[in-house]
């Protein structure tokens, strides 16, 4: 991580988009770790930016972890990104029974702040 912890320091965007609309943090989980995934997100890296809750379900090597830190971070499950489903309806779509569970769970305290 120090090259990234240097390219923070000498003003790299930490929510730059790359030409697929990812940020470094959509493109960190699942290839990267949680730790790469929490040090983005403590330098500022939005966690609703470049779709990093659907890129971490696209990707085999992501961790619940991962995903709660997104999700601790503020990420939204509901937050339509991709042919208009949001994370959630991607999850049910085929995903990891344990990443819809963490799902469901933030989705439905975030519906119940709403009210």
């Amino acid at each position: 991580m120090p090259i990234l912890a240097r390219l923070i320091a000498a003003g790299v965007d930490v929510n730059a988009l790359d030409s697929e609309g990812r940020t470094a943090l959509a493109a960190a989980v699942g290839e990267c770790g949680l730790e790469v995934v929490q040090f983005l997100l403590e330098h500022g890296a939005d966690p609703n930016l470049g779709n990093p809750l659907v890129c971490g379900l696209w990707h085999p090597e992501t961790s619940a972890e991962e995903l709660k830190a997104l999700l601790d971070a503020g990420a939204d499950p509901l937050a339509q990104v991709e042919e208009g489903m949001n994370a959630l309806e991607w999850a049910e779509d085929g995903g990891d029974e344990d990443f819809i569970r963490i799902l469901r769970r933030v989705a439905r305290r975030g519906r119940k702040r709403d009210v």
